[in-house]
């Protein structure tokens, strides 16, 4: 699951798979069935005040427990070749900073509902008004392990 503050598109493994049109819709995907290693790749825009991305995934054994993780991003303010796909290396990215816990204004309780435990992130400083950054995620393997 994913939020953004203002707005996203969303890719897996360089595939276009949706978009999040503002800041109090979180996006949510399936990976089940997916091909690991996996990159949840991120375009984050911010239209002017605070910005921020959140994610998290929620990962259910097949006992029915579960467990989150929280996204670990990073960004850069430059789309490379390849920077949507897990070949990709993303080490002289910045990792995003922690902006605040889940749930504090400005974003408040309503903000990233499923993201209870995730805090929202950015790069610091913060983005630009109108300006576009570019987050990954490389997820290595959906296992669980309690």
């Amino acid at each position: 699951m994913v939020a953004c503050d203002d707005r996203a598109a969303i890719h897996v493994n360089g595939e276009s798979v949706g978009e999040i049109p503002q800041w109090d819709l979180p996006f949510s995907l399936d990976v089940s069935r997916d091909v690991f290693p996996m990159v949840v790749a991120v375009e984050a825009q911010n239209f002017g005040g605070p910005g921020a991305l959140v994610g998290a995934l929620k990962i259910t054994a097949s006992d029915g427990a579960a467990r989150e993780t929280a996204a670990r991003w990073r960004c850069s303010a430059t789309a490379e070749p390849g920077w949507n796909l897990p070949h990709f290396d993303d080490g002289f990215w910045t990792e995003a900073a922690d902006v605040t816990p889940s749930g504090v204004p400005p974003w408040g309780p309503g903000a990233g509902v499923g993201l209870e435990r995730a805090s929202p992130l950015w790069l610091a400083p913060p983005a630009r008004p109108n300006e576009t950054i570019y987050c990954r995620w490389r997820i290595e393997s959906p296992a669980f392990r309690p």
